[in-house]
């Protein structure tokens, strides 16, 4: 990757050592068995693992709230995450995890991905031969309702691939690909409403479409 892609970014950078996954958040050492993946980075392998396995749920125990185990989890995955993007304390880590994940495999993939020049106020995250991508990243430990905005994403985007000539592609990671197939408002799986398939059917007509961050990297890891 050429890291030139991301030196607009001003946080402190990170000077301890690498902190792994299994060693913050208590993911299992063995992830994915592929012939593909284990050819991959180690960071890599943890961030795609990241992206595609949600935690175990909190349980009560003995000597601390379920609020105390909450946070404490939080805290465990903006540690790992800070240090996954080399830096210290970013509130927004999440964002440049995800925006860097999507980078890291469009390049794999062989797509070409690069910066996108802003046009008439736009700017999604990449550009690639064929598409422009848009990168929407939660956390799994986040608060309350901060993804909602993401269903409204292709109206404020509407105009993206008219401007840059190619179809937008609004990719889903980690707990927002997660809360779109499994949560109250679905975009993704079986269970979508015959509603929101009309919507999702009319961003299409706009050559919009929200895709599942899985169904990208699958065929690395598979």
């Amino acid at each position: 990757m050429n890291d030139n892609i991301f030196a607009n970014n001003t946080q402190e950078t990170i000077s301890e050592k690498y902190v792994s996954l299994t060693e913050i958040m208590g993911y299992p050492t063995k992830m994915l068995d592929s012939e593909k993946f284990s050819e991959l980075d180690e960071k890599l392998k943890e961030k795609i693992y990241w992206a595609l396995n949600k935690p175990e749920e909190i349980i009560k125990k003995n000597g601390t709230t379920m609020k105390q185990q909450k946070e404490e989890k939080k805290d465990r995955e903006k540690k790992w995450g800070n240090n996954m993007i080399g830096q210290i304390n970013n509130g927004q880590w999440t964002t440049i995890l995800g925006e860097r994940l999507v980078f890291d495999i469009l390049k794999i993939l062989g797509q070409n991905p690069r910066k996108v020049v802003k046009k008439e106020g736009f700017e999604p995250d990449w550009e690639t031969d064929e598409y422009m991508y848009e990168v929407k990243t939660s956390n799994w430990w986040v608060d309350g309702t901060a993804g909602e905005k993401v269903y409204g994403t292709f109206i404020k985007y509407q105009k993206v691939p008219e401007l840059y000539g190619k179809p937008l592609r609004i990719v889903c990671l980690a707990n927002q690909e997660n809360e779109l197939e499994f949560g109250k408002t679905k975009y993704f799986g079986e269970e979508v409403t015959e509603k929101t398939k009309k919507i999702l059917e009319l961003a299409k007509t706009w050559d919009i479409e929200y895709i599942r961050f899985r169904d990208l990297v699958n065929p690395i890891i598979q």
